[in-house]
């Protein structure tokens, strides 16, 4: 049975979901650990993710499209609504930090404040795009299935993204 027509027989028998919730939570949980801090905060956020597969199926259901994808798409924004919560640690990547001067004279924890606070003047696609590719190290392959846009587009998305961190980032500082 595919993972649609669980979904589908889950609002009619709600036993049913456990099935849907065994297929995909070690996968979730694998994705949620190499994001998040903590193995208690990534649980949680699984649990989210599955309500709201779950709050949201029926529309899914309604327009189609591929399960995985969606599902993928759901678990990610709930690690971001984690990240906002507990302001996210950041740790960019090397290709970025080579372009900032880093504030030296800052304690790594106000490092963090202004390095989300830089963030947070972002536009949420920017934001999300540099998330993905520059803290979370994830492919424009991913990138592009998880927006809805091909993997060129997200390459092209997140070299403008940068750019705007960058300049964003030396007014800021």
């Amino acid at each position: 049975m595919s993972d649609i027509d669980i979904l589908r027989l889950s609002y009619e028998k709600p036993g049913v979901f456990g099935e849907l919730f065994d297929r995909h939570q070690s996968r979730f949980l694998k994705i949620a650990l190499s994001n998040l801090a903590s193995k208690e905060k990534s649980e949680d956020v699984v649990q989210n993710a599955f309500v709201r597969i779950y709050k949201y199926g029926k529309n899914f259901i309604l327009q189609g499209g591929d399960f995985k994808l969606w599902s993928d798409k759901i678990l990610y924004n709930c690690i971001i609504d984690e990240a906002k919560k507990t302001r996210l640690q950041v740790k960019l990547s090397e290709e970025i930090e080579s372009l900032l001067e880093a504030p030296s004279e800052f304690p790594e924890y106000e490092s963090n404040n202004f390095l989300n606070s830089v963030f947070d003047k972002l536009d949420f696609i920017s934001r999300d795009i540099l998330k993905m590719r520059f803290v979370f190290g994830k492919s424009f392959k991913y990138i592009g299935r998880t927006l809805g846009i091909s993997s060129g587009a997200a390459r092209v998305r997140a070299h403008r993204a940068k750019k705007m961190f960058v300049e964003t980032y030396k007014q800021m500082s």
